[in-house]
């Protein structure tokens, strides 16, 4: 799945607390069953409209898989703060057809962020699904020309979660070898003088090749790989842990995979500089090709070099300037960088005597802030320690203030500092005063707060369905009022645990006192689970107007309490309270013990089995094609029942083309209204819910017809079923079909 992930909007500002700046947000999409992570993006800092323009690409395994999507708010030295969440159901994305075949699409889709009960934003994202099988095919030999975006997809399909890759030979392959053993023993080869690169593990080799493979063969798509290949990167320096062999082993596959593929072009200086390349410089009489250092500015900085920077700190926190951390800063020499330094600091009273390592030091911290803008949670605890050696070294506040102005100076001239930069450093600078000591009591609370919501969200991941809550929206009154009228048209939202709409009620139009009397049902997955009632005003041609909401924990339910009774709404900011809204609710569970000899008929199904039939039911409205749902067909497997209504409708290519879902979907809607009639007004408003998604997945009227008239034959013929007049009307079917009929139908 190729995901972009474009911006948000409206989030709340976690760092109002600290007394400046707004919230630094990221976004993390992670498994909802597993946890394991997906994609994380950069952090957007002093903002509540971040935007991340993202590319991260996500292997699909299995296309039941739901993703957590999580905004947060980093914080330097504290916990990161959760803003909202949003469940992603890769459903959405990827369809199974009838005839077994897998369709994806792409969708752009702009979602509410919700965190304890409330909208806390919006996400905008886009999801493309990419087959892999149609969309790479192995070449025997490859060189410059052949390279294309193919070879990323399957350069990323094998990456690991830890950034490195499988040890496959496919990869080899786009080093013209036919296995990786024989690639690392040609890499051998040429560094058989080294042997620190000789000992590296070939899993951090091949890494590194194709570290260099991205960037030297594909580097116009440097937007659909960069952040995957940070993640690489930081594996590699984790994994080799000296930033001598690790520089020594991109110079030697640079230089190998260069010669490899004969590269003699290149798209820009930067592409150059980028793979370890030389750069022409031109004088008035002469080109010169030399390897001339180079000022790193927050627009060129890489992870590579943020973590060789921070390898020259001592133990005790500062930077002593040499040959190093000169050349890293961008000067010729120790001695050049030293006399830059002392005739910059000269100009300043309280400091121009001072040690060049303290300057240096110095310089650093406003380097790691302005420079590295971008990658603060890789240099904070570096800044931390080096801050606290300066202040112990200088003792004096007047002349540390003096000091750390004259650095800032400094590289504000040197290194391109812009507004843009000093507006993402404000919520950095009002970190730095907060320490664990002068944190309120009042905001610790609500960090313990949020964790404690954070471990609920973490804790509400089971896929199975342990039961469903019977919930009728009864009425409401003293509502707000949404907008400039004093009445309302209020409805209400039903939204599960991941935040999913389940279901909404009808407008009652001018009103604060609406009566909605609406029977509703939601999936139950363990007693963590909560429902949000969110009460909006419908309006016509602007966005419909919050007004407030109610969390229902579901623990109490699900220990067998009955809940029948008035309940406070909370305004839609969260703070305070107007109004009230009236709901009944009880469990119902579903873990019913069915004997393998029971045969289901419209005789024996009872208003448990209709309910654990709705707990299966789908946030969208579908229906899933399981086992589980075969059962209630007398089926031993949802392959038995697939492939009987398959011969049912007689190899109908119009049918066959449709989503297995969309099968199942109408297949159990009609199930519900032959076998549960009686139970009619406890599923009006679920199967009408469901017949929408239908229809939405389904374009052509006539054969959506004609799928639910194949389902009605099935079912009746399926179960021996004689039609009620009032069934034949609901169901828009006349007249006793006997078997001749039911294959005309068909």
């Amino acid at each position: 799945m190729r995901l972009h992930i474009a911006d948000a909007k409206n989030l709340p500002n976690a760092d109002s607390w600290l007394g400046g700046g707004a919230s630094d947000p990221y976004v993390k999409v992670t498994d909802l069953a597993t946890g394991r992570e997906y994609a994380e993006t950069k952090v957007v800092y002093n903002t509540m409209n971040p935007v991340w323009n993202q590319v991260f690409y996500i292997p699909i395994y299995d296309i039941c898989k739901k993703l957590n999507f999580t905004v947060n708010d980093y914080n330097a030295f504290f916990k990161d703060v959760l803003l909202g969440s949003y469940t992603f159901d890769l459903k959405e994305l990827i369809k199974v057809k009838a005839d077994k075949t897998i369709e994806g699409k792409r969708i752009d889709k702009t979602v509410d962020l919700r965190h304890k009960g409330a909208a806390k934003g919006q996400l905008q994202f886009a999801a493309q699904f990419i087959s892999f099988s149609s969309d790479f095919k192995e070449t025997k030999k490859l060189d410059a020309t052949s390279v294309s975006i193919s070879h990323l997809y399957l350069i990323v399909t094998l990456q690991r979660q830890d950034g490195s890759f499988e040890i496959d030979n496919r990869l080899a392959v786009l080093f013209n070898f036919s296995t990786v053993d024989e690639l690392v023993r040609s890499f051998h080869s040429t560094v058989a003088s080294d042997d620190k690169l000789k000992k590296l593990d070939k899993s951090i080799i091949l890494s590194v090749y194709i570290s260099s493979f991205l960037k030297i063969l594909l580097w116009k798509h440097r937007s659909e790989w960069l952040t995957f290949h940070a993640k690489t990167e930081t594996c590699i320096s984790e994994s080799v842990n000296d930033v001598e062999v690790e520089e020594r082993l991109y110079a030697a596959v640079n230089s190998y995979v260069i010669k490899r593929y004969s590269i003699t072009k290149w798209e820009s200086d930067e592409h150059k500089r980028i793979c370890g390349v030389a750069v022409e410089t031109k004088t008035e009489t002469k080109t010169e090709t030399k390897a001339k250092t180079t000022i790193i500015t927050h627009r060129t900085i890489t992870i590579h070099v943020i973590r060789r920077i921070i390898s020259y700190q001592s133990e005790s926190g500062s930077y002593k300037l040499d040959t190093h951390l000169a050349g890293s800063l961008g000067f010729e020499s120790t001695e050049v960088a030293q006399k830059a330094l002392q005739t910059h600091f000269s100009s300043y009273s309280k400091v121009a005597k001072l040690d060049v390592h303290i300057y240096s030091t110095a310089i650093l911290l406003w380097y790691f802030r302005y420079t590295m803008v971008d990658h603060r949670d890789k240099w904070a605890i570096a800044y931390k320690k080096s801050s606290a050696w300066l202040s112990a070294q200088i003792n004096n506040k007047e002349v540390e203030e003096e000091l750390l102005e004259a650095a800032r100076i400094f590289v504000v001239k040197r290194y391109e500092v812009d507004e843009e930069i000093l507006e993402k450093d404000k919520s950095f600078k009002a970190t730095l005063k907060i320490t664990n000591e002068t944190v309120s009591e009042e905001v610790k609370k609500q960090i313990e707060i949020d964790e404690e919501e954070e471990a609920v969200v973490a804790d509400v991941i089971s896929e199975t369905v342990v039961g469903v809550v019977r919930i009728k929206i009864d009425r409401a009154k003293d509502l707000s009022t949404g907008g400039f009228f004093q009445t309302n048209d209020p409805y209400v939202r039903i939204l599960d645990a991941s935040s999913k709409e389940i279901a909404r009620t009808k407008a009652v139009a001018k009103t604060t006192n609406p009566v909605w009397e609406e029977v509703h049902y939601v999936s139950v997955h363990g007693e963590k689970d909560k429902i949000t009632l969110e009460i909006l005003d419908e309006n016509l041609f602007v966005d419909d107007s919050p007004l407030g909401y109610y969390v229902l924990h579901l623990c109490e339910l699900i220990n067998g309490k009955r809940l029948d009774k008035w309940e406070k709404v909370t305004r839609p900011n969260g703070k305070g309270t107007k109004g009230e809204i009236h709901i009944e609710a009880q469990f119902y569970s579903t873990k019913l013990a069915i004997d393998e000899r029971f045969v289901f008929s419209k005789d024996n199904v009872d208003v448990n089995h209709l309910y654990t039939l709705i707990s299966w039911r789908l946030s969208v409205g579908a229906f899933e094609a399981t086992d589980s749902l075969a059962r209630y067909f007398n089926f031993k497997s949802q392959q038995e029942l697939i492939e009987a209504f398959k011969t049912h409708v007689a190899q109908n290519k119009q049918l066959l083309s449709l989503d297995l879902s969309v099968w199942s979907t109408v297949l159990t809607i009609t199930y519900i209204k032959l076998l549960h009639w009686k139970f009619r007004d406890e599923w009006a408003l679920i199967i009408n819910n469901s017949e929408q998604w239908v229809s939405s997945q389904v374009y052509d009227v006539e054969v959506e017809d004609h799928l639910y008239e194949c389902a009605r034959t099935f079912v009746i013929k399926r179960f021996n079923i004689t039609l009620t007049k009032e069934q034949e009307t609901s169901l828009q079917i006349s007249g006793n079909y006997n078997d001749t009929d039911l294959k005309e139908l068909v």
